[in-house]
């Protein structure tokens, strides 16, 4: 099959962002995709977070967060201080802007793709991918 310049260019292009990926990981892959898609939370969106996160006004360190799939007007995130429970009304729909008013740190992690895990505290976040998150 003969291939013209903008062919060439375009497999040009397609291998030097595969390459990359390689190099940086699937992770850095989702993030692109999911980036280029539109799934960062947006600030009128909404997530889950226990009364703790909500109501409290001192929070019990750390802060958990995970993310599911979006949905609706859901970012797909979760956040809780203490113990996770299975409490059908343990999460509550919480807006992103009141989450960020109350944390601005979260910014960074909210941003985080789906399948995403963090544990954050001052001076302390560690985040980590979590497939499970991704299956229906």
């Amino acid at each position: 099959m003969k291939q013209g310049p903008a062919s060439t260019g375009s497999l040009t292009r397609i291998e030097t962002a595969l390459t990359q990926a390689r190099r940086r990981g699937t992770r850095y892959v989702r993030r692109l995709v999911e980036h280029n898609a539109g799934v960062e939370p947006a600030t009128n969106d909404k997530l889950g977070a226990s009364r703790s996160v909500i109501d409290g006004d001192l929070w019990e360190w750390p802060l958990h967060g995970l993310r599911h799939l979006p949905e609706s007007d859901t970012t797909g995130w979760y956040l809780w201080t203490g113990d996770l429970r299975e409490d059908p009304d343990f999460f509550l729909p919480w807006h992103v802007s009141h989450a960020l008013e109350r944390c601005p740190d979260l910014a960074r992690m909210l941003d985080l793709p789906p399948g995403s895990r963090f544990l954050y505290a001052p001076g302390y976040l560690d985040v980590w991918d979590d497939p499970s998150l991704l299956e229906s």
